[in-house]
């Protein structure tokens, strides 16, 4: 804290340096690339950096890159270990997406009902036409998708679906 603007603007440079190259920065290098020779020498002075073997350290920075080299090699090993050692987590996958495309080729099988067939079923079923037309034309105006847009597989199911909203939209009527 009792350092220049400049020394302290010099020493974050030079953590940056250290950090970016892993550590791996000579005196010869920081002064190329710091080329503020006063500023390096007050840090040296000082005990911010020193020199061992060759090579400029600041303890905290290489101790965090150090740090941080060794959990990515951990890592590293830990997804080769999974990509190499377990087939069977591939091959579930694969079958995943087997049948992924099974169900999307169902989906393209569906076929949309007419009106009339619509009309049928809700009568069948002593629903009124009104709301047989009433559903029809709404997914039928967005494509046979329900709202959470998942297509339509089943419009029997999705008619049946409807018929519960309906019944829980309607208004009770208590005379009491």
């Amino acid at each position: 804290m009792l350092e220049s603007h400049t020394v302290k603007g010099v020493f974050i440079d030079c953590c940056n340096l250290l950090f970016t190259r892993e550590c791996d920065v000579d005196e010869e290098m920081l002064r190329e690339y710091i080329r503020n020779d006063k500023a390096i020498n007050r840090l040296f002075k000082r005990g911010f950096m020193r020199i061992v073997d060759d090579q400029v350290v600041i303890d905290w920075i290489c101790e965090e890159v150090e740090g941080a080299v060794n959990r990515t090699k951990i890592a590293q090993e830990k997804a080769h270990k999974r990509w190499n050692g377990n087939a069977t987590a591939m091959q579930q996958q694969s079958n995943g997406n087997a049948k992924r495309k099974e169900q999307n080729k169902t989906e393209k099988n569906f076929i949309k009902p007419t009106e009339k067939q619509v009309a049928d079923y809700f009568k069948e079923n002593g629903k009124p036409v009104s709301e047989a037309s009433a559903f029809f034309l709404y997914y039928d105006s967005q494509g046979w998708i329900k709202s959470n847009n998942i297509a339509i597989k089943n419009w029997k199911s999705t008619a049946r679906t409807w018929w519960n909203k309906e019944e829980k939209s309607k208004p009770k009527i208590n005379l009491l």
